[in-house]
């Protein structure tokens, strides 16, 4: 009987944390809406513990302080991202837990983002406003949202937190006591993210990897759908869901579609709509590392496969080294876009221009208007401006252009690149 109950309690002892964690969620979502943190909050996230120097989780501790929230959490980090890895100025993937062990994930909510556990550190150490990446996806959300069609999306996706992009706010990041810049804490390129369940065989997110750089030799190669896919990671990584035979065949649908000229077919493989937006959207942003890699691509279904933009730090007019292009008579997908063969891009040009081109006059007189893109960037610069971003320079000295990467300059590329787009299209705004 006394090992019985020494068990029954050893018991309760384990599964307390969870239960404790759910009731402070459960109460917290049945309490009045309070959006956390506040537009005009920049809140303090205080790391300790191990650096990371990989992609190899390392444990640590996390103290999140706002204007009107803190709280402690045991955490996972690791290093996140590419070819940022090498920077001074580092990304991480953060995970949250509640007890020491890690054991018992602690959910918070962010903004309209619902309770999660993981999120991104993001640096922004080429962009010195801090503001592209973020900005550029919350126009890419207002696109998705102003479809005409929008309603007919997958729920998933139109129940994700972004209509399938990122989304972010700032923070002043401390580690180990010493403050390390400006940073946005975002949400990761995950399964919630694009409103997916990891456990659902038909749920995938794939990142396209590979640019051709103008480079003939690399013209034909699966990220510019003009040859199949045979499942490597170096074309298309895998970020909700598991590469199988049915993934490969399903993608390769949509690439068969294009190498043989086939509308009628790709329409059933892929939704042309978000294909236009697509393209459009790296068009008027001069995504310059947009037009094959990172571009995101989204099946709910493993049947229709939908479009979406990330990671859009080398856009408006900044390079992906952190220098200013003045480049807003660019015609894509010539330099400074380093993807010049897509055969999907070229597809929609022939065999979708006018509806590209309606398409386009919609969205300047809408969503992508001029008005609507710097109320974006003044609205977010806003929350820190100038004299928190500047403080980065005092770290990190050798910030690329950071005297010629400015609010005037944005707002001066952004009113040349539109006129310049809406001549070539006929569009009188």
């Amino acid at each position: 009987m006394a090992n019985d109950i020494l068990t029954t309690m050893e018991t309760l002892k384990s599964i307390l944390p969870v239960f404790e964690n759910n009731i402070i969620e459960k109460v917290k979502d049945a309490s009045p809406k309070i959006v956390e943190p506040a537009d005009d909050d920049i809140p303090r996230i205080f790391i300790t513990g191990t650096i990371p120097d990989s992609k190899t989780y390392v444990s640590g501790e996390l103290e999140y302080v706002s204007k009107s929230y803190r709280f402690h959490a045991y955490t996972y980090i690791k290093l996140q991202g590419k070819s940022t890895l090498d920077l001074p100025k580092k990304n991480y993937t953060v995970n949250l837990y509640s007890d020491e062990n890690r054991s018992v994930k602690l959910n918070k909510e962010f903004k309209n983002w619902g309770f999660h556990n993981n999120f991104v550190l993001k640096a922004d150490y080429k962009d010195i406003l801090h503001a592209r990446n973020v900005v550029g996806s919350k126009l890419w959300s207002k696109v998705v949202q102003s479809r005409s069609d929008y309603d007919t999306l997958p729920e998933e996706l139109k129940n994700s937190p972004n209509n399938g992009a990122i989304d972010g706010f700032p923070v002043r990041v401390y580690i180990n006591g010493a403050y390390n810049g400006l940073y946005n804490f975002t949400i990761p390129k995950c399964d919630w993210m694009v409103g997916m369940n990891s456990a659902n065989a038909n749920h995938v997110l794939l990142n396209a990897e590979f640019n051709d750089t103008g480079n003939v030799a690399y013209m034909n190669n699966p990220c510019n759908f003009n040859t199949l896919w045979d499942g490597s990671e170096g074309y298309f990584s895998v970020e909700v869901g598991k590469n199988s035979a049915e993934l490969v065949s399903s993608l390769n649908t949509i690439i068969s579609s294009i190498i043989n000229n086939d509308s009628a077919s790709l329409e059933q493989s892929l939704d042309i709509k978000s294909a236009i937006d697509y393209f459009i959207f790296q068009e008027i942003i001069l995504g310059v590392d947009g037009l094959a890699n990172n571009m995101l691509l989204a099946t709910y279904d493993m049947t229709k496969w939908y479009l979406s933009a990330y990671d859009m730090d080398a856009t408006f007019d900044l390079y992906w080294n952190g220098t200013l292009l003045y480049g807003f008579d660019s015609i894509m997908p010539l330099y400074p876009y380093d993807n010049r063969y897509s055969s999907l891009l070229q597809h929609i040009w022939d065999n979708y221009y006018d509806e590209y081109a309606v398409r386009y006059a919609e969205l300047r007189k809408s969503v992508l208007s001029y008005s609507s893109i710097i109320e974006e960037f003044e609205k977010y610069i806003g929350i820190y401006g100038e004299d928190v971003y500047i403080q980065d320079t005092a770290i990190y000295p050798n910030i690329p252009s950071v005297t010629d990467n400015t609010l005037e300059s944005l707002r001066d590329f952004v009113r040349d690149r539109l006129e310049y787009l809406d001549d070539k299209y006929g569009v009188v705004i």
